[in-house]
């Protein structure tokens, strides 16, 4: 082979003899779908999201430090606004616990569960550690405030 570049014009030069692995990766990933359906993962998602604002309005502190801004028919996704700032707190010790969810700068967590791959037992324990974080944050700004 001889150390230059001659590349085939058109389509024809962006063929590859391999795929790559990105490529192969995306494709194989697709055949989930071929497991399950719209109608059950729809019915999955608005189950998973249901069952999340329950636990989250369960939350003893939530009124004090965040409220769900999310219309009713919200998709598979939470949209929580912290007040006095708290939401980069939050979010930090979220990331702290291995927890990822999404930050809309300046005020709003954003909580979305995926119906393909999250359990109801995923959510318990994101609430669970989403309480104790806000727990301690009321104790150290009631600690502060004195």
């Amino acid at each position: 082979m001889i150390n230059k570049f001659k590349p085939i014009p058109g389509a024809s030069g962006y063929q590859l003899s391999n795929p790559s692995v990105i490529d192969v990766i995306s494709v194989y990933s697709l055949e989930i779908y071929g497991k399950t359906d719209m109608a059950t993962l729809m019915s999955r998602s608005n189950l998973l999201t249901r069952y999340l604002k329950k636990l989250l309005l369960d939350l003893p502190s939530y009124l004090e430090i965040f409220h769900i801004i999310t219309p009713e028919l919200s998709g598979s996704q939470l949209s929580l606004y912290f007040r006095n700032e708290k939401m980069q707190n939050v979010f930090d010790r979220l990331k702290d616990h291995k927890i990822t969810v999404d930050a809309r700068r300046l005020d709003v967590i954003r909580v979305a569960p995926t119906a393909l791959y999250n359990t109801f037992e995923e959510l318990r324990l994101f609430v669970e550690a989403l309480g104790n974080i806000l727990e301690n944050i009321l104790n150290v700004t009631t600690i502060q405030s004195r």
